[in-house]
């Protein structure tokens, strides 16, 4: 290695670290690491100094080496990565180095490098993967003539550098005998938003990208316009993740794909923004609250089918200075504010690029050749340069040459009948092509594909094989099937924390869908899709309310559009005990998750189906849902009158657990509507109780009479029933009626004014509810730990967890069913709070808790509970 003067002026930079370091030392121990971290120190030092390169220095397993020249640095990579493959390494480890290169003005600041080229070419290299070479445009641009033998370059596309503002052209060193195929790029995370990860590279189009960001900075609302399949999503997603940084809240994805009412746009932003129901106002003011005064990029995607919702997005664009809005939509919507952007095709040479990498994934190490390139321009040509097309093509290179495929295309593309003449010419290619990759697919294939067309959102294989129907049926297993649409693209695995799921493509979703219509299989198929997630529901809600219920309000969150899509299919036929048994095991989902002011919509118009009007065990409960669902909005009366029914329909069917059920429940309500009445449901539903023998239910009903007690001024014994309670909740591993127990003596402490034992159980309670999440639960629990603060004279934790409840009611759509605060005698101290809010200091404490999280004021309030208490409980 050379002596080391750092050399200024134009130089090379090559920076290299070694893929999965931590892994090695922890598998193989520190004495063997060292020995290979020495070995590879060595190889690469040999490798470098041969080209004449100066060490800035090593740091770790990483090294940065200067060359005076870009062809010197070119062919020290090479070589490095040559000798490193070629080495036998301790223990039999696998040692890969990643390396990148980028040629720019070399700068000292003391004694040691400052500028940015310095750190391009470190930036490089941390997206590449152990075994690749990555090198800039510019070192790109001195060395593709003056290469090395046995070393080529592959273009990969343009990348945004971590922290640097103009993206790269991307360059990859093809070095014979060496891996050349890589996983995508990694790109780094960590600006605010939902944006996905990038799971392919993204192909050409710098022209159209820099016009877009123009647009979007002349204009608060751009729509990319064009037929289908023509990367309008994928071009919109790549400036957002390239502005994300420029907007501090974030920059939000809302997928429009599975929504199917203008109606519901304003929904569908506010869930992906995370903003859930609230009573008594609308989707539009929720968001308009939430979005003022911030800075947010949203790009609202698939928006053609509900061109009628365009006057919303117009209303939340001018409300909202700090708000951006892009669109994709196969037409504008026509508003004053919009810059209509047409997304045009590739160009040809973008065109060949996207279809080359794409099939690299079908067929490793495939390459634009001098003998299928004709062929490959051909494909791209007869595509009219739509991007989901080649991807659609380019994904039979595993099993068709380029120049079958072009051959395919020229005769079928031109087939009559398959889509209207009227459509715009690229898209009938568009659906021609889907149509031809539909034509490749076998029988079985097929008639999946049509049925998969009824899912919404994603679906897992165990709903897939219910939709399929039998095996005989489809005439292949399910999973053969599915594994032949997912090799040809038309169906994409989708990552996340569930189980195996999958998605079609919009484009796809709708051919399959007019075929399904075309074959008459739509009905039967959508009652299969109706009653597979009836089926799942009815699962989830087998486990509610229990100690391990969340991992299935997760199940149910993820196919909350499913559940949605079998509510409207079993309305629109008129199949009530479909739609009663969906909303009988939804309602608790919806409590606990915070979708009550959606439950209440679904109850009502499965009630009110003239189907329903019954007398049958599924109408009985279907009312007990609706009452639930009441209860948690604090319509009392409501809930009143549907569980009066539900006992008139029990008694009627003579349920006698349907009869104990709606006594149960009506004690709830009586509290507010018939006190006398309590005694006499209460020991009619412990005889029926004990003879369906349900011990859990007889200590649920015994418990209910600790808040009577509580409220006629008999405060020891209703202890003493919660303290009893709490023991057999807790052998019955029943937190739901856990934490109420502990509520329940929390509550009573407070009447009395002891607060560590106030805070004590109250936190136990709440501890309970967030360990099965309980929205619902946690959000009245606020409102009594309001009351608490004032009584122990914290003003402004009192204001802070205020702020939180109120926020919490109107984000869950939840609002107490009783009045705590008055019966535990806190209604004058939070009065007291009410009263003084507009002072700066608790105005600000308010403001703080109301943009807390659930998971935020709840370790306020454990940090605040630790000053009351001496052995405060925490989850």
């Amino acid at each position: 290695m050379a002596d080391r003067v750092l050399p200024t002026g134009t130089v090379t930079f090559l920076f290299s670290d070694m893929e999965g370091s931590t892994r090695l030392v922890q598998d193989l121990g520190p004495a063997a690491f060292t020995e290979i971290l020495e070995r590879h120190n060595a190889v690469l030092r040999e490798a470098f100094a041969r080209h004449g390169a100066t060490e800035r220095g090593t740091q770790g397993d990483s090294f940065l080496v200067m060359f005076p020249e870009a062809p010197p640095a070119v062919a020290a990579a090479a070589d490095a990565q040559r000798a490193l493959a070629g080495t036998d390494w301790p223990a039999d480890a696998t040692v890969r180095v990643r390396m990148g290169l980028h040629t720019g003005v070399a700068r000292l600041g003391g004694d040691d490098y400052v500028g940015l080229d310095v750190h391009r070419a470190a930036r490089i290299a941390a997206l590449g993967h152990g075994g690749q070479v990555l090198l800039s445009d510019t070192t790109r641009a001195l060395t593709e003539l003056d290469l090395p033998p046995g070393v080529t370059m592959r273009h990969l596309g343009s990348q945004v550098l971590r922290g640097l503002d103009r993206p790269e052209q991307l360059h990859q060193l093809v070095i014979d005998g060496l891996a050349a195929d890589f996983p995508p790029l990694v790109i780094a995370q960590g600006t605010p938003g939902n944006l996905p990860s990038r799971l392919t590279t993204f192909i050409g189009r710098e022209r159209e990208l820099e016009a877009l960001e123009r647009a979007l900075d002349g204009a608060p609302l751009v729509t990319l316009t064009g037929p289908g399949g023509t990367g309008k999503t994928r071009l919109a997603m790549e400036l957002a993740m390239r502005r994300a940084t420029d907007f501090p809240d974030g920059a939000w994805l809302v997928r429009l794909d599975g929504v199917d009412d203008p109606a519901l746009v304003p929904d569908a932003i506010a869930a992906a923004l995370g903003i859930l129901e609230s009573p008594g106002t609308t989707p539009l003011q929720r968001i308009r609250g939430f979005l003022g005064n911030r800075s947010v990029l949203l790009l609202l995607d698939n928006f053609e089918h509900l061109l009628d919702a365009a006057p919303i997005v117009g209303e939340l664009v001018e409300a909202e200075p700090g708000v951006r809005v892009m669109v994709t939509s196969r037409a504008p919507l026509r508003l004053r504010i919009e810059q209509d952007f047409p997304v045009s095709p590739l160009q040809p040479g973008e065109a060949i690029d996207l279809f080359v990498v794409r099939g690299r994934h079908a067929r490793p190490g495939f390459e634009l050749t001098d003998e299928n390139r004709a062929a490959i321009e051909e494909i791209c040509r007869r595509l009219d340069g739509l991007p989901l097309g080649i991807e659609l093509a380019a994904s039979r290179i595993g099993l068709l040459p380029p120049e079958v495929i072009a051959g395919q295309l020229t005769h079928r593309l031109d087939l009559p009948g398959v889509a209207p003449r009227d459509l715009p010419a690229r898209q009938r290619t568009l659906t021609l092509t889907v149509a031809w990759s539909y034509g490749l697919l076998d029988a079985p294939a097929r008639r999946l594909l049509e049925r998969l067309s009824v899912f919404a959102g994603g679906f897992r294989l165990a709903e897939i094989e219910a939709v399929a129907g039998p095996a005989d049926e489809l005439g292949a297993e399910p999973i053969d099937a599915l594994a032949a649409l997912v090799e040809q693209s038309l169906v994409d695995p989708v990552p996340g924390p569930d189980v195996p799921r999958y998605r079609l493509l919009e484009t796809i979703q709708w051919f399959a869908r007019e075929r399904l219509i075309a074959t008459g299989d739509a009905a039967l198929t959508g009652e299969r899709h109706a009653r597979a997630y009836l089926a799942l529901a009815e699962q989830a809600a087998s486990h509610m309310p229990g100690r391990h219920q969340v991992p299935w309000l997760n199940r149910m969150t993820i196919d909350h559009d499913n559940i949605r899509a079998a509510f409207a299919w079993a309305i629109e036929q008129g199949d009530a005990e479909v739609a009663h048994r969906l909303l009988a095991a939804s309602w608790r989902f919806w409590q606990f998750r915070g979708h009550v002011t959606e439950g209440r919509t679904r109850a009502s118009s499965v009630l009110a189906m003239p189907e329903g009007d019954v007398t049958t065990a599924w109408r009985m409960r279907g009312l007990e849902a609706a009452g639930g669902l009441d209860w948690w909005a604090g319509d009392i009366p409501a809930a009143d009158a549907h569980y009066e029914q539900a006992l008139v329909v029990a008694r009627a069917i003579d349920d006698p657990r349907g009869i104990a059920d709606a006594l149960y429940n009506l004690i709830h309500t009586k509290f507010q509507v018939d006190p006398a009445r309590i005694d006499v449901l209460r020991t009619e539903a412990a005889a029926l109780y004990h003879d369906v023998g349900d011990p859990l239910a007889l200590a649920r009903l015994e418990w209910t009479r600790a808040w009577q007690l509580t409220f006629s001024g008999q405060p020891d014994e209703a202890r003493r029933i919660s303290e009893h309670a709490i023991g057999e909740f807790e052998a019955a591993e029943d937190d739901f009626y856990l934490a109420l127990a502990s509520g329940a003596i929390a509550g009573l402490a407070m009447m009395e004014r002891d607060i560590p034992t106030a805070v004590r159980y109250g936190l136990r309670s709440v501890a309970a509810n967030r360990a099965i999440g309980d929205l619902a639960s946690i959000t009245l629990f606020l409102r009594s730990a309001v009351g608490l603060f004032m009584v122990a004279g914290e003003v402004e934790a009192a204001a802070t967890v205020l702020g939180a409840f109120e926020a919490h009611c109107r984000r869950y759509g939840i609002k107490p069913p009783l009045d705590a605060a008055q019966f535990l005698g806190l209604g004058g101290p939070t009065d007291d709070l009410v009263a003084v809010l507009a002072e700066p200091k608790l105005h600000a404490a308010h403001a703080h808790g109301e943009a807390m999280t659930t998971d935020a004021v709840l370790e306020y309030l454990f940090e605040q509970a630790a000053a009351l208490a001496p052995e405060p409980l925490r989850p």
